[in-house]
């Protein structure tokens, strides 16, 4: 199922109109009506993220995210990046590097908590 339909699907659930969804999320009512049409392709985050509270789900839900076999601590790591901006900041950033630097960045911020820790 695409995102498109699961919005339209949950919107008929839920017994909203277009207008209301919009209301709750802050966009307009034809704004929602391309979401479920599949016009707007690329959602930004904060969309997503207004949109999944406004339908009374998740953003991994509404994003299609296989949930079905994930663990609540997995369900939470990835609602995390949806709640703290500066998280999302970071995957971005390191989307773009290898494992290696990736792993570097890993023992970099291990280091960096662990003196954060002495220092309190």
């Amino acid at each position: 199922m695409s995102i498109s339909e699961r919005i339209r699907q949950r919107r008929l659930e839920l017994g909203l109109t277009l207008e209301q969804i919009g209301d709750r999320a802050g966009i307009s009512k034809a704004t929602v009506q391309r979401y479920e049409c599949g016009n707007i392709q690329n959602m930004r985050q904060d969309k997503i993220q207004k949109l999944a509270d406004a339908l009374e789900v998740t953003p991994a839900w509404l994003m299609g995210w296989n949930v079905q076999n994930a663990t609540a601590q997995e369900i939470d790591d990835v609602n995390l990046l949806f709640e703290r901006p500066e998280l999302r900041t970071l995957l971005l950033l390191a989307n773009d590097y290898s494992r290696e630097e990736i792993e570097q960045l890993i023992k970099t911020l291990t280091l960096f908590r662990k003196h954060r820790k002495l220092t309190e």
